[in-house]
């Protein structure tokens, strides 16, 4: 499926990144794995933004459906 800007959706394992959030969270493990490497890069060096964005990603991580959707 394509978008009207020509972006495709891309297809994520819910579990693997909850769990990657859940105990690599603080170095931005599961934004890498959703090839977001700018925001990856920023938890690396924020601690996971400070704990609070960590936190936040691995509670809507655990709710979102398996698989999830993101656009690229």
């Amino acid at each position: 499926d394509y978008n009207v800007f020509g972006m495709k959706k891309k297809a994520y394992n819910k579990w693997l990144s909850f769990f990657l959030a859940l105990f690599l969270g603080w170095i931005g493990a599961h934004k890498f794995y959703e090839e977001k490497y700018f925001v990856g890069l920023f938890y690396a060096l924020t601690g996971g933004f400070f704990g609070i964005g960590w936190l936040f990603d691995a509670i809507t991580l655990f709710l979102k459906p398996n698989p999830y959707y993101l656009w690229k």
